[in-house]
């Protein structure tokens, strides 16, 4: 199997549980939602292990659709993180939820929500870990910011933590303050070079 389908199973296995389990009917035994959510959080676990050691032992970054899935050494100690924690209180919430079925805290009609929403979370976990910064990879098209600016030309952009600027195929990013203190600076130039 492809290193970046295989990022894709990773990703793909806790939605896919979710949707099962939130296409049963809410009658469905809880012994049911149990053994899925177990199938479930040893796949992703599986599947995270697997992927994490083939990029730490190869040293490669894994790009994966394009390049909306990146995976490196950073995000594959958080994928790992992410498989090992859901699997442990994937495990440990199948006996807690029952005890709370038995002892009427939980309506039984609840499990449903409970375990489609845990795999769901598990999934955007493990989005959160393998999608790419979308500013630096010019939207996913598959090529990044600094190979469409021409040379000598300056291209801002927007960010959360302030701009990206790109200026002769170099890349920096400037803080929100820097980015006010430059547009200040450009204000009083042009209103000095106004007044002369």
């Amino acid at each position: 199997m492809d290193v970046s389908m295989l990022t894709v199973a990773l990703l793909a296995c806790p939605l896919v549980f979710s949707l099962i389990m939130a296409a049963l009917p809410k009658t469905t035994s809880y012994n049911v939602f149990a053994g899925l959510n177990t199938i479930s959080v040893a796949a992703t676990l599986v599947l995270s292990v697997v992927t994490a050691g083939t990029m730490l032992s190869s040293g490669q970054n894994i790009d994966a659709l394009g390049l909306w899935l990146h995976l490196d050494s950073l995000s594959s100690i958080f994928v790992l993180l992410v498989g090992i924690i859901g699997f442990i209180t994937g495990v440990y919430s199948i006996s807690y939820i029952k005890i709370d079925i038995e002892e009427k805290t939980m309506p039984a009609e609840r499990t449903k929500q409970y375990y489609a929403l845990f795999s769901l979370f598990v999934f955007t976990m493990l989005l959160a870990c393998l999608s790419n910064n979308i500013i630096l990879t010019g939207g996913g098209r598959g090529h990044h910011v600094v190979d469409r600016v021409p040379r000598g030309h300056l291209q801002e952009q927007a960010g959360a933590r302030g701009v990206l600027e790109v200026r002769d195929g170099l890349h920096r990013r400037r803080g929100l303050r820097s980015v006010w203190h430059a547009a200040h600076l450009r204000e009083r130039r042009r209103y000095h070079a106004q007044r002369a």
